[in-house]
């Protein structure tokens, strides 16, 4: 059985898929299992993903009816748990692609720190990889306290889940949360929580592509709602979990502008319960913070322009 599961969601990037499949393929570690999984892509993806799966047989198709990104990669992590021996699990976003030494790279990380994460950078939009050699730079180790310390929702090696080798177990219990967007600020600290060390390499291995037209460039698609509700999740998360780390900070300092805002109506949201809820939680969370902290956010909880003003000129 394969050593790697790489999951690859599809919908709708029939101008982009060839380049990512055929960068999976090429791999220069090829103990791998492929999983495309068509969310109901109504172009020629479907098509496309049969047609590789007729010329390697390490490809598995699974074509299901739209259900949305966590959806399509829950088919695939659902499928590796039921039918596969694999040890280790990678995301590729069915738009973007990788360097040929990814899974090979990304598995030495795992090997040789003996982390249940392996987290690679990323570069946008670059236009030819294959003369890029990665670099021999020593491995960086964390231990889950300093990656949730991390959490500071910037920092996008740590939050998405593409770019990353996982150890299997890290999802025995984890799925991606239906119907949402933003989901990877869902689960991104539960799956922290599960590992005792994630490891990090100082070199660029997945090619990220920004499109004008993808989920989180769409006016009509984003959805405030889902952010708040993810962050307010994981506040709670951190709070219930006694994690006291300073991503307690970096987290009510995100829900603080992320409700001052839609206070002074420069964000909108559908429901305005959230906003009760999140106060609620953040006054929770008060005894966690130094007392310089717990008072901007006091003040800010009476004046939200105010709060905004204190972020831009003390930088919190």
């Amino acid at each position: 059985m394969p050593v790697i599961s790489v999951i690859v969601p599809i919908y709708k990037v029939e101008k982009y898929l060839r380049e990512c499949i055929d960068s999976i393929l090429d791999q220069s570690f090829s103990d791998f299992e492929l999983i495309l999984v068509d969310d109901g892509s109504p172009d020629h993806c479907p098509q496309i993903c049969d047609d590789y799966k007729q010329m390697d047989n390490r490809i598995i198709v699974i074509h299901k009816e739209n259900g949305g990104l966590s959806s399509a990669r829950n088919a695939g992590l659902d499928y590796v748990f039921s039918n596969s021996d694999s040890k280790y699990i990678t995301f590729v976003d069915s738009d973007d692609y990788v360097h040929k030494q990814y899974l090979e790279c990304l598995l030495s990380g795992i090997n040789e720190s003996y982390a249940q994460i392996v987290v690679t950078k990323c570069l946008e939009n670059v236009l030819d990889c294959s003369n890029r050699n990665p670099s021999k730079i020593p491995y960086l180790i964390k231990d889950k306290t300093e990656c949730f310390d991390m959490l500071n929702c910037k920092n996008a090696a740590i939050v998405v889940a593409w770019g990353k080798l996982f150890s299997k177990s890290i999802f025995n219990n984890i799925r991606f949360p239906n119907g949402y967007i933003h989901e990877d600020e869902f689960i991104v600290h539960k799956i922290i929580f599960g590992a005792n060390k994630i490891c990090f390499i100082d070199d660029c291995l997945y090619f990220y592509r920004r499109r004008e037209d993808s989920i989180m460039k769409n006016e009509a698609l984003k959805n405030d709602d889902d952010y708040l509700i993810a962050i307010k999740d994981r506040l709670y998360f951190l709070l219930f979990n006694n994690i006291k780390t300073q991503a307690i900070w970096y987290t009510v300092n995100e829900l603080m502008k992320h409700i001052s805002l839609i206070r002074l109506n420069r964000l909108k949201i559908k429901d305005k319960t959230l906003i009760k809820e999140t106060k609620s939680i953040i006054k929770k969370s008060l005894k966690e913070l130094f007392f310089k902290r717990r008072l901007y956010v006091l003040i800010g909880l009476i004046s939200p322009r105010f709060y905004l003003h204190l972020r831009s000129k003390h930088h919190l």
